[in-house]
């Protein structure tokens, strides 16, 4: 509504530029669709195409924030809506892959194990010996992705639709994290495991008949547990380093308040702080800080007498409802040079298994091209089952 130019009681005029509130109120036309209520009766505010208001409090947020996998309202209506509410686990036919995968790893990779160390009793020569001990690791690694599948499913099913009201407490939840930890464990040790069985198979076909004629020792026995122990050390580092303490200003994405309080609504990560605290405390250095100093300033903000204001962390694997090592980083992210290394060591292993394979393949054709003719057939049934391992190994 626009009021015409008219006097005034006092001789003051009206311009053409006021918008009529319909409590009749007047309000400049820069007040209107300005994300705040100016009228009193959020009639400046009705029917913006700009905006998106809070369910229970009523505020106003820039339409960009609704969907945006932040949560900006208290009540989570920004995020929890008709447009994009969510679940663990998004899609019917992942739900139903979860499942299957999970369960299909847990069976067949306890049966593997199960099967190989009764086998490997059995073995008399190094290298097969050599080859069912890692056979037995890659196996408990699998076994470990298929019950990460399997309890993340059931955390699925039990949240089902309401699982956006609750996110925030899953994913700061210890359940998350030691989920994470499984995943992370499960996918290492496999992988070590992986690169070192390849390059041991491409030794032992490099020395031939002696390799296949060495006798099981007790010396090798200690050398391969050493080796096992060290992989599943590097793994357990690396998952459980993101959950230490000491690196807390690395590896925590942000701070969940209690709900109470809605300056800070949802996560916070350190941005937002900092942009918060300069509010309240004014001019404040435009550097990166430490976790414990924004503790110290939040804590200043609020009232000691009532027990001041509680909090809990967003750890390194809350960064998604699957609670997955985390992968994609942002190149202003304080986790990216942890993350780009493990990746390098992740494709340093996948190119060293890989490589090494190509190379017993090629190794194994001109072999089998040496021996002598009356020993050819037998052989080169044995090279026929050997490849088809190998193929299973690669897809692996």
């Amino acid at each position: 509504a626009v009021v015409s130019t008219q006097s005034g009681h006092y001789g003051r005029g009206f311009h053409n530029n006021v918008f009529v509130c319909k409590n009749n109120h007047c309000v400049g036309f820069d007040k209107v669709c300005n994300l705040v209520d100016d009228c009193g009766d959020s009639s400046d505010e009705h029917m913006c195409p700009n905006h998106f208001q809070c369910h229970e409090t009523k505020e106003y947020l820039s339409v960009t924030n609704e969907c945006d996998g932040t949560i900006d309202c208290k009540d989570l209506s920004d995020e929890c809506n008709d447009h994009c509410g969510k679940q663990i686990i998004n899609r019917y036919w992942l739900k139903a892959l979860a499942w299957i995968l999970g369960a299909s790893a847990s069976i067949l990779n306890i049966w593997t194990v199960s099967k190989t160390v009764l086998d490997l009793r059995k073995c008399k020569k190094a290298p097969a010996f050599k080859n069912k001990f890692f056979i037995i690791v890659i196996g408990f690694g699998d076994l470990l992705l298929g019950l990460y599948l399997l309890t993340l499913s059931g955390f699925d099913a039990r949240y089902g639709r309401n699982y956006c009201k609750f996110q925030l407490g899953w994913l700061i939840s210890p359940a998350c994290s030691v989920i994470g930890v499984i995943s992370t464990i499960g996918s290492l040790v496999s992988l070590f495991s992986m690169a070192t069985l390849s390059i041991t198979r491409l030794l032992d076909l490099k020395k031939g008949l002696i390799a296949h004629t060495e006798p099981v020792t007790i010396k090798l026995k200690c050398k391969l547990c050493i080796t096992i122990v060290l992989l599943i050390a590097a793994s357990v580092t690396i998952s459980v380093v993101p959950l230490l303490d000491t690196f807390k200003d690395v590896f925590v994405n942000g701070l969940k308040y209690e709900s109470s309080n809605t300056l800070f609504a949802g996560f916070k990560d350190k941005r937002m702080h900092f942009d918060i605290l300069q509010e309240y405390y004014g001019r404040m250095k435009k550097r990166p800080l430490k976790w414990s100093i924004i503790n110290t300033l939040v804590d200043e903000m609020f009232s000691a007498d009532y027990g001041g204001i509680r909090r809990q962390t967003l750890g390194f694997y809350g960064n998604d409802a699957v609670c997955l090592f985390k992968y994609f980083v942002r190149t202003n992210d304080s986790q990216k040079f942890f993350v780009w290394v493990i990746l390098a060591v992740n494709f340093f292993c996948f190119i060293t298994t890989t490589t090494c394979y190509i190379l017993i393949n090629a190794l194994s054709s001109r072999s089998s091209d040496e021996l002598q003719q009356n020993r050819v057939n037998k052989v080169l049934q044995k090279r026929k089952k050997y490849r088809l391992r190998l193929c299973v190994d690669t897809t692996a």
